[in-house]
């Protein structure tokens, strides 16, 4: 069976990539997108094309960035370009805590992390500077 007319390729693994990383059951999942369960799974099983609406709950529900939840791609950003990012961010947090003696916590360096790591994505100019002076005013 092929997937039906309509359906973008491999959405359908992406929405459950979002329900898996939100620790969610598909119908505590379908409950926060105000969908029926069985719905929510035809959509997750690629058995109906899932509505541009329900791609922008997911998207404003879970913070899920829209371009790769549509196209799998981290916005314009390649696969390279956002290792290197995430790379960059970092060596950038550690160097912070060396420098000023201090361990984040698993919970904040998690926050510090993904906060640098989207401001790297959204604006590929974002400087170390910057990095930095974010650093030292949220910790």
């Amino acid at each position: 069976m092929g997937t039906p007319q309509g359906v973008i390729p491999l959405l359908p693994e992406r929405l459950n990539a979002v329900r898996k990383g939100a620790e969610l059951s598909q119908v505590d999942f379908a409950k926060r997108l105000g969908l029926s369960p069985r719905g929510y799974k035809n959509y997750e099983l690629g058995l109906r094309e899932v509505p541009l609406s329900v791609v922008s709950t997911v998207h404003q529900e879970f913070d899920v960035d829209l371009h790769w939840l549509v196209y799998g791609e981290v916005g314009s950003v390649s696969s390279l370009a956002a290792e290197g990012a995430m790379l960059r961010v970092m060596r950038s947090v550690r160097a912070f805590e060396k420098k000023q003696g201090v361990a984040l916590s698993d919970e904040k360096a998690d926050v510090v992390t993904t906060y640098l790591f989207r401001q790297l994505l959204r604006r590929p100019d974002f400087s170390d500077d910057e990095m930095w002076e974010y650093l030292e005013t949220t910790l």
